[in-house]
């Protein structure tokens, strides 16, 4: 499995099977204070054809989710200084409380398992380190959820 790059799947799209890029774009941010991290990320979804936005910590996350929409947010939890993962879920559930969140991280992936299954507050997780194939499915979910919307 690749750790970092884009993903060859294909997907269906209109006649012949092309790719509709544009129909499947999602407006993504992505907060995590680990620069690697984050462009490994931002950059796995670009590839994908999505707009990403990136934030270095819960704070300037925040900022963005009120200036922005965005169809998936994928957020770090351990983000010092300044506002957690798990404040900046709660914040962005003021802001909008229906887009999806991905929560990654590497130490409290068991705590939130627990709370999703009590509040469904989120889309999921991903655990540190993680494979890029697994990241993607989330923004698959997102897109399979805007067709049977449409």
């Amino acid at each position: 499995m690749a750790s970092v790059g884009g993903s060859s799947r294909w997907r269906p799209g209109g006649p012949g099977g092309e790719y509709s890029a544009a129909r499947d774009e999602l407006e993504i941010l992505v907060a995590d204070d680990v620069p690697d991290v984050r462009q490994v990320i931002a950059d796995t979804l670009r590839m994908e054809g999505h707009r990403v936005t990136t934030a270095s910590n819960g704070d300037s996350a925040i900022r963005l989710l009120r200036e922005h929409h965005f169809d998936l947010v994928f957020t770090d939890l351990n983000m010092p200084p300044g506002t957690s993962g798990f404040a900046l879920i709660a914040a962005l559930r003021e802001v909008d409380a229906e887009v999806p969140i991905v929560v990654i991280s590497g130490t409290f992936v068991d705590r939130v398992n627990n709370e999703i299954a009590q509040s469904g507050t989120v889309l999921g997780t991903l655990r540190k380190p993680f494979q890029l194939l697994d990241l993607l499915d989330f923004d698959e979910q997102v897109r399979l959820r805007r067709l049977g919307a449409d």
